[in-house]
């Protein structure tokens, strides 16, 4: 039966409002910067203006406002982008990105990649992770193979962290609000002539609510005892260092640990006892040579990262209760040369070499009270090759070519990628345009499933291919920034589950099969109203995502999602934002049959009152209306909450 929640309005007709705002705008003088650098988009810094890739861009402060729980908040309305947290901070939160997979979308942090090679779908899990000192996150939509190799078919997320400059400086911030949440977070940074530093630290505390059913009526006459809160403690700190003994000449290290310590519930049921356990930890060394007076800068990067999750299930569905262990590493490293050609523009070429291993065990509950068995041992390792042609032609013109080869165990394949973005300068716009396609090979999990006698054999690389094409436009003296996109992208040989029996052993396996189909428009605004004083926002995204098998939806997509705000500066000191978030309706799965989940919105306040230089008030209102809805089928999400914190800079 389908889901029945308190209807929300329609989102088409919300986002009504935004569009007379934009089209009733009058001109002045204060302006929407248009000059910022990325470097996700061709893996060596780019002014934004000149990228034909669709590209959205997340500065530090909006993290710090609204990721100090889960960094997770920060996506849910940016255009293209999908969020699934199953039941409150600290829970599995998946992001994807134009209707890919969760592990068809590269997560990295400073350019590294992270994830965890034991998941089924190596997906990265943004719940166990923990914002440090973000200084911006880069989020590039479309296929990105031919740039970052594997996991890249539907995009990529960049997390960049701080990089020290200047006079040391440090801040600390404490808050504390609403399901007994508390946490902390503090930074130091700065430089010398020679050397750079920042390290970082962030800790959550919050006794949650339950998981499962948290506000869900539907459940009420199920539940044989009252819901029971699930609490998450998470602790992360990160680390980064750089030194410059000569000109020409720099050696960086970065680290990023965190650990999370967490109650879940699992299989449509409130389990009391059930407990999950995380610690992850990634570490690289990077050192750059700039040689030929300018023309080659030479990095070498190396790299490695550990997963440890432990899972205890010994909650009333688990008899008799047992113990999962998951322990994934990645080690490898990478050679980039960028080659500056004159007037024949950039070249970037290099190589990769990485290796994963996974290794999973299960034991009865209490643990030492029988055999520990290894159901998963498995490695392997991905080689590429990799080369972009950044060309300008003319004034106007920029053009990239970019092209990959990835060598994975018995699987090699081929990706390709071009961009083009061409500058309107007499009416301010650019049009954008990309093509390219993806690839993932199939993760160790898939391949050494322990209940697959073939140990995966014949299992194949999932492929894709992606268009996209828009417009940036700026308006009234560069008060309005107005971008809109529209995207098609087709997937085959996507992995699919399937059981092969059940007596007298249970077996399994994945094989490639699917097909699939995205399509849609993206759009975005910002729009400053009166200067130093109002300002706009606003996203659209329409999307249609279809199993070309079935003809079904695929689950957890919503055809419609936007969002509107609006911020207000015009008190000294004072900020206020106001956000409502609106996302359609969207099918999802449960016990073998397709329910909807219904459409909602949320609304979202924030405010900032700088006390004097060094000290600062915030305070934020979660789901103000306190509505009702579900991101995943049976899983409880946020009602009506606050919080406030004190933050010190110096």
């Amino acid at each position: 039966m389908p889901a029945v929640l308190r209807r929300s309005p329609d989102v088409a007709s919300a986002l009504l409002p935004l569009a007379l705002i934009l089209a009733t705008a009058p001109a002045a003088a204060q302006s929407i910067p248009d000059n910022q650098i990325v470097v996700t988009a061709t893996r060596s810094p780019l002014e934004i203006a000149r990228s034909g890739s669709a590209i959205s861009v997340i500065r530090a402060e909006e993290i710090q406002e609204k990721g100090a729980r889960s960094i997770a908040e920060v996506f849910r309305a940016l255009p293209g982008v999908d969020v699934s947290e199953s039941g409150g901070i600290g829970a599995v939160t998946n992001i994807t990105i134009r209707g890919s997979n969760p592990g068809q979308t590269l997560i990295l942090v400073d350019g590294i990649r992270v994830g965890d090679s034991t998941a089924i779908g190596g997906e990265f899990d943004f719940g166990a992770f923990g914002a440090t000192d973000i200084e911006r996150i880069e989020v590039l939509r479309g296929p990105q193979s031919a740039l970052y190799g594997s996991d890249a078919m539907g995009g990529v997320i960049n997390i960049i962290t701080r990089k020290g400059a200047g006079a040391p400086r440090a801040s600390i911030a404490v808050e504390g609000g609403s399901y007994g949440s508390k946490g902390i977070r503090a930074s130091l940074s700065g430089s010398t002539e020679t050397v750079n530093y920042a390290f970082s630290l962030n800790g959550v505390d919050t006794a949650g609510f339950s998981r499962f059913g948290y506000r869900l009526g539907r459940l009420s006459p199920t539940l044989i005892a009252p819901l029971e809160n699930d609490p998450t403690r998470r602790l992360a700190g990160s680390a980064r260092i750089g030194w410059r003994p000569v000109d020409g000449v720099e050696i960086e290290a970065g680290a990023t640990t965190y650990w999370s310590n967490i109650a879940f519930d699992g299989f449509g049921t409130d389990d009391r006892f059930n407990r999950q356990r995380s610690l992850v930890s990634e570490g690289w060394t990077k050192g750059s040579l700039v040689s030929f007076g300018g023309v080659l800068k030479t990095s070498l990067t190396a790299f490695g990262g550990r997963t440890d999750r432990n899972y205890g299930f010994s909650g009333e569905g688990y008899s008799p209760p047992f113990a999962s262990d998951y322990r994934g590493n990645r080690y490898g490293a990478e050679l980039q040369n960028d080659l500056r050609l004159g007037t024949y523009g950039l070249l970037v070429f290099g190589a990769r070499t990485e290796t994963e291993t996974a290794a999973i065990w299960t034991q009865p509950l209490p643990r030492g009270s029988a055999l520990r068995v290894q159901d998963v041992d498995a490695r392997q390792t991905t080689n590429a090759l990799f080369a972009l042609w950044q060309l300008p032609v003319g004034e106007r013109l920029n053009l990239s070519l970019g092209g990959r080869v990835d060598d994975v165990a018995d699987n090699t394949f081929y990706t390709w990628r071009a961009t083009a973005a061409y500058d309107l300068r007499e009416t301010n716009t650019k049009l954008r345009a990309s093509i390219g396609t993806g690839a993932k090979a199939p993760s160790l999990y898939q391949l050494y499933n322990p209940y697959d006698p073939t140990r995966g054999a014949g299992l194949q690389p999932e492929e894709s291919l992606g268009i996209d094409a828009g417009i940036d436009q700026f308006a009234f003296d560069n008060r309005l920034k107005l971008s809109v996109g529209v995207f098609w992208n087709k997937y085959r040989n996507l992995i699919e589950f399937r059981d092969l029996a059940f007596f007298p052993v249970y077996q399994a396996q994945y094989y490639n099969v699917g097909r699939a189909e995205t399509k849609g428009v993206e759009a975005s605004a910002d729009l400053v109203l009166v200067p130093g004083e109002w300002r706009a926002r606003g996203t659209y995204t329409f999307m249609i995502a279809k199993d070309l098998e079935t003809e079904l939806s695929l689950l957890r997509r919503p055809r419609n999602k936007g969002s509107v705000g609006l911020v207000y500066s015009g008190i000294p000191k004072l900020e206020l934002e106001g956000r409502v978030l609106m996302v359609g309706p969207r099918p999802d799965y449960n016990l073998g049959s397709r329910v909807r989940l219904a459409p909602y919105a949320r609304l979202d306040l924030w405010a900032r009152y700088d006390l004097d230089a060094t000290w600062q008030l915030y305070a934020r209102a979660e789901n103000v209306t306190n509505a009702h809805y579900e991101e995943a089928y049976s899983y409880g999400t946020t009602g009506r909450a606050f919080f406030a914190g004190l933050r010190a800079q110096w």
